[in-house]
């Protein structure tokens, strides 16, 4: 059982067309850089039974069936990337593997998603939010669910690995949902909306110090 991500996303998908319809606006933004990052992935909405939760799965190359993000084979060539998104006028269904894989493009990304910290109808930050992103100052995206939104930095030295934490709290909670930041590094996969948050930068900024500086905050080691 599955949907595609803009039925599951129809308003979503609207705001993507008007913001990243052609080619040369995918080149001018971090969009382009994520894109030729020659470790795009396909992926689809998906139920594993009759009514159960939808969930975000990977899929091969053709995206006609369930396949691994971390596998290289499953990612898309630069250009494969950028036909589909221009093709489509959009980025539904597209993806960024986060994996060091072996035989995988060596990268410095680190994707932080912010979660419940966002109006769906205002796109208005609660205050913990604005605070992350104004602090981390790199290419900053709302995500799929409408209430969240995807900071793209560069860092070197960071920790690896895929975590989640609660922002203790927080005020200004959206529809309810527990608030929290997760933490990609070398570990899963991040879709792509496109839907650049106004006031971020257009590309992917170098920002370390501030990545180390979040992950001590929110993440401190065990002892």
């Amino acid at each position: 059982y599955y949907t595609t991500p803009r039925s599951k996303e129809a308003n979503g998908s609207t705001r993507m067309k008007q913001s990243s319809n052609n080619r040369a606006n995918l080149q001018t933004t971090a969009i382009d850089e994520l894109l030729t990052s020659g470790r795009v992935v396909r992926w689809r909405w998906q139920s594993w039974k009759a009514g159960g939760k939808l969930t975000k799965v990977p899929l091969d190359r053709t995206g006609s069936y369930a396949a691994s993000a971390k596998d290289p084979r499953n990612w898309l060539p630069p250009e494969a990337a950028l036909e589909i998104a221009v093709k489509q006028e959009s980025l539904d269904g597209l993806g960024v593997s986060l994996y060091s894989s072996e035989g995988g493009v060596p990268h410095d990304l680190v994707a932080l998603d912010l979660d419940s910290c966002r109006d769906p109808t205002t796109g208005a930050l609660v205050d913990w939010a604005q605070v992350i992103v104004t602090r981390l100052d790199s290419y900053t995206e709302g995500t799929p669910s409408g209430t969240g939104v995807r900071v793209w930095c560069r860092a070197t030295g960071v920790p690896e690995g895929k975590r989640r934490a609660s922002i203790p709290n927080a005020t200004g909670t959206i529809e309810g949902k527990e608030p929290g930041i997760e933490y990609f590094r070398s570990k899963g996969y991040v879709t792509l909306t496109g839907e650049h948050l106004p006031g971020t930068p257009e590309i992917i900024e170098e920002r370390t110090a501030e990545v180390l500086e979040l992950y001590r905050t929110h993440f401190p080691e065990e002892p």
